[in-house]
């Protein structure tokens, strides 16, 4: 395991928020179809995939690095920049 000044912090908390927008906005589109009808679901299901897929994908990668996968490193999640003030 890399020292913890290496690990993407930034990184993998924005991949948990979309994968738990993405999910939101799913359910969303769900709750909105069986009220609303098909044609308001359609957008959020879109929207709530577009999001959910890359936040899932970058998730999974950062657990498979946790547990130690072989195939799988930090260096396979970008970091993002930091914030300048």
């Amino acid at each position: 395991m890399m020292p913890a000044q290496q690990i993407p912090w930034r990184s993998i908390y924005l991949a948990v928020g979309l994968t738990i927008a993405g999910l939101a906005m799913f359910i969303s589109g769900m709750v909105l179809w069986r009220t609303e009808g098909t044609h308001a679901l359609i957008g959020l299901w879109v929207l709530g995939l577009l999001v959910f897929i890359p936040g899932f994908y970058f998730t999974r990668i950062a657990y498979m690095v946790y547990r130690g996968r072989r195939g799988y490193s930090w260096s396979d999640i970008p970091d993002l920049p930091a914030l300048q003030e």
